[in-house]
């Protein structure tokens, strides 16, 4: 059994070739200092391409990409629901909606918006556009607005804003109009030229032309 370190590494190796000269090269007990040098050099440059990597990494994570905000759908989240009028801002200042005067917008799958101006009952196709939607064919009950009631009058007049625009001529076609939309949460954001309306998640809104499920079931034979 051989006692010396050499000799233990040769046997193990089963490597007569090594000798105890090999083993005590200076080379292989201590890298030239140059060497040492562009080793560290190397080392360095690549912990700093990995943090600046990650740190790249990290910034962009918490940005939508480009190609993401371009290909997302607007009305994701929005469609399906009816929403209520919590707040509005129009050419008169802001305005808390209060609890007596609910007002309602929704949106169907099928292409259709609907509303509730607290008098009037309101309609229109909606179409998606990369920022919110356009309303066609909008319209309403025109009931109009009880006098002597401001807040009620400004509710109603935010909440039309949405549905379609007054036109001078009553024979002319209003053109389609564009609302821009943001959600955060269950909190709704529709904008509408100097009209903003801030409305809070109230409900599932089922499709304009969905059937009620029939009472008796069906059989089939």
């Amino acid at each position: 059994m051989p006692t010396d370190l050499p000799s233990a590494i040769r046997e193990a190796l089963h490597a007569d070739e090594i000798s105890a000269q090999h083993l005590i090269h200076r080379t292989l007990r201590e890298p030239a200092a140059g060497r040492s040098v562009r080793l560290l050099t190397a080392a360095a440059a690549a912990v700093s391409v990995i943090l600046v990597a990650a740190a790249v990494s990290i910034l962009l994570s918490g940005q939508p990409s480009g190609r993401g905000q371009a290909g997302g759908d607007p009305l994701a989240g929005v469609a399906g629901y009816r929403w209520r009028l919590i707040e509005l801002i129009d050419t008169h200042g802001t305005l808390s909606a209060p609890a007596s005067l609910p007002a309602l917008i929704a949106f169907t799958h099928d292409g259709h918006v609907l509303g509730d101006d607290t008098v009037n009952a309101l309609q229109g196709d909606y179409q998606p556009t990369p920022g919110g939607y356009t309303v066609r064919q909008g319209g309403g009950t025109f009931v109009g607005a009880p006098q002597g009631d401001p807040i009620r009058s400004r509710i109603i007049a935010a909440v039309d804003a949405m549905f379609f625009s007054i036109v001078p001529n009553p024979d002319q076609t209003p053109p389609a109009l564009t609302v821009d939309v943001k959600l955060t949460g269950d909190t709704l954001t529709l904008r509408h030229g100097d009209t903003s309306l801030t409305l809070r998640r109230a409900g599932t809104q089922p499709d304009y032309f969905a059937q009620p499920p029939s009472p008796t079931p069906t059989t089939t034979g």
